[in-house]
């Protein structure tokens, strides 16, 4: 663990995270529409798992300070269940904005920002939506490294210093 003040493994102090995370203020949050089947990519965050997990590419979404997505869990008899998520780069932080329903609506959820990441999200904030404390600058860059399986030049450093 990393003492209080001193840099961490991304090069931030505990000091420089907790100022960002004062600075901070996000603006309203528009949902997108619900997930198209064509529009899904897999991406694995686990090894091997009975879960298949996508992101809905036309739900990305970069803005001040936070990458926004849609993910959607397909079980292995074919049920899925979708949500409306998001990161914060620099704090490590998730959220939950909606949760998709049956008839293909959303249903929003008042969710504040946590620093506990599910599994999905830290492997999605290290390997496909963020460089370090740093998110992606285009929503292609995003898609791009969902395509390849994750940013090339931040595997290794990731599995080393996280």
């Amino acid at each position: 663990m990393d003492a209080p003040g001193r840099p961490t493994s991304q090069g931030r102090s505990d000091w420089e995270r907790q100022q960002d995370e004062r600075r901070f203020e996000e603006g309203a949050v528009q949902l997108p529409p619900y997930p198209k089947p064509g529009d899904l990519i897999e991406f694995r965050p686990f090894g091997s798992s009975s879960l298949r997990f996508f992101i809905d590419r036309a739900s990305i979404g970069i803005g001040p300070g936070a990458v926004r997505y849609t993910l959607v869990t397909r079980n292995a008899s074919g049920t899925e269940s979708a949500s409306h998520e998001g990161i914060r780069c620099g704090a490590r932080a998730y959220r939950l904005y909606a949760l998709g329903q049956r008839d293909g609506t959303w249903k929003q959820v008042q969710t504040e920002w946590r620093d506990k990441e599910p599994g999905w999200s830290r492997v999605l904030r290290r390997e496909f939506f963020c460089r370090g404390d740093v998110a992606i600058q285009t929503v292609e860059e995003g898609l791009e490294a969902l395509r390849a399986g994750g940013h090339n030049m931040r595997r290794d450093a990731v599995n080393r210093h996280e």
